[in-house]
């Protein structure tokens, strides 16, 4: 049989975790998981205390990508090793949407950003008006956000023009 490996993010650290083989039910045995690597996901601009970690990680040719409930959105390999990280003006919440060659991402303070999926540069960024707490959607090179007070916003998602 062969053990598996799963990805965790749990406030400020995210890392691999991996379990030995299943076992059978004539070696029924409890298995732990083994932590493989840890990345800590550091504060930023003065945030960090008793925050937690709401939105999933995505995992994308071979990169594993996250918000931070700190303020930032990290790319991260799965041998742990941080490739980039992009400071936001607030707490990352909501997963992030990943669609050709960008990443799209929200923050607490109600901007959207737009960044180079390889090199976690801005491509472009605008003000939403409101929290966003659910993972963008493309269609058709049209972002859609849901924010907090409950209206549609349709955005270019080349430019982050308004629809």
């Amino acid at each position: 049989m062969v053990g598996y490996r799963t990805i965790v993010c749990l406030g400020l650290l995210c890392g691999v975790v991996s379990t030995a083989p299943l076992a059978t039910a004539a070696t029924a045995q409890h298995v732990l998981p083994k932590r493989l690597w840890s990345v800590s996901l550091k504060k930023h601009r003065g945030l960090g205390r008793g925050l937690y970690q709401y939105g999933y990680p995505v995992l994308h040719d071979g990169i594993l990508y996250t918000g931070s409930a700190t303020g930032g959105i990290h790319a991260i390999d799965t041998n742990g090793k941080k490739q980039w990280s992009f400071v936001t003006r607030g707490p990352v919440f909501a997963p992030v949407r990943i669609d050709t060659g960008t990443l799209y991402a929200t923050d607490a303070e109600g901007v959207l950003y737009a960044l180079d999926v390889a090199t976690g540069a801005s491509r472009w960024h605008t003000e939403i008006g409101a929290e966003v707490m659910a993972r963008p959607l493309v269609v058709n090179d049209t972002l859609y956000l849901v924010p907090m007070r409950g209206h549609l916003v349709a955005v270019d998602a080349k430019t982050g023009t308004p629809r």
